[in-house]
Parts: structure tokens; sequence; C-alpha cells
């Protein structure tokens, strides 16, 4: 059976022995670059653990690649502490309310308001599409 696909204005028509055998193709080619990523993964991991354990800094390669520690620290922020640190204004400049879209999406669902009410407020931007390999 054939079926008609459009794609950027032109119509064609496809077996769908050949769609599927196709789709199959491609189907376990994502699965075998999954699994190789994963072990490429697995085996930066050790290296880059191997690697910072050794204490360089940095290195670099006869071909030019160069392989750098890096450290940082992560920071957060207790704001009710904060809040009897600073005076007022200076805490009104360094902190801002923002809306949680889940506790939005609750409001809605649980007949609060309407998403007519609330739909000039909000922007959807499509996410990149991506496969997922059980």
């Amino acid at each position: 059976m054939d079926t008609t696909t459009a794609t950027t204005g032109i119509r064609f028509s496809v077996d769908e022995k050949v769609l599927a055998d196709a789709a199959t193709t491609v189907a376990h080619r994502v699965v075998d670059t999954k699994h190789a990523l994963e072990a490429a993964t697995d085996a930066f991991v050790e290296a880059e653990k191997e690697f910072l354990g050794m204490g360089i800094e940095e290195i670099t390669l006869p071909d030019g690649n160069t392989v750098k520690a890096i450290h940082g620290v992560s920071r957060s922020i207790d704001i009710d502490l904060l809040r009897g640190l600073v005076d007022s204004d200076l805490f009104d400049r360094v902190t801002k309310l923002t809306a949680s879209i889940g506790s939005l999406d609750r409001e809605v669902k649980d007949e609060r308001t309407t998403d007519k009410v609330v739909a000039p407020a909000i922007t959807e931007k499509p996410k990149k599409s991506y496969v997922k390999v059980n």
C-alpha cells in the first residue's frame, strides 16, 4: 500500500514496507549510537576522574588539544536570612517575584481561573525534538 506524504509542499508516494524497513534501519542506528554514546560517556567520566586525581591543572598535547581542570563553586541564597541582613531597598533590588507555570496550571485545572484569562501572559516556545531509547 502506498502512503501519500507531504514535505515542504511536495507530495509523493512511499511504499509502506519500504518506509517501515527504512525506519527500522534508522531506529537500529539510533539505538547503536545511543549505546556507543553511553559507553563513551562512561569512559570520559573515568578519564576525567583520573586526570583530576593527578592534580594537574592544565596540559597541552602535541596535537594542540588542551586539557584543563575547571574548578567552580555553586552558591545559593537563604532568602529569609538575607531579608534580615539588608535593608528593604537592597533586598528589593536583588530579589524578584517569579510566577510558577506549574502552579498556574494547577489553578486552571482546579477551575480557580481559566486558560482564556491567563493566555495573554503566557508565551510558548517549541522545544527541540529528541528521541528516547529504552
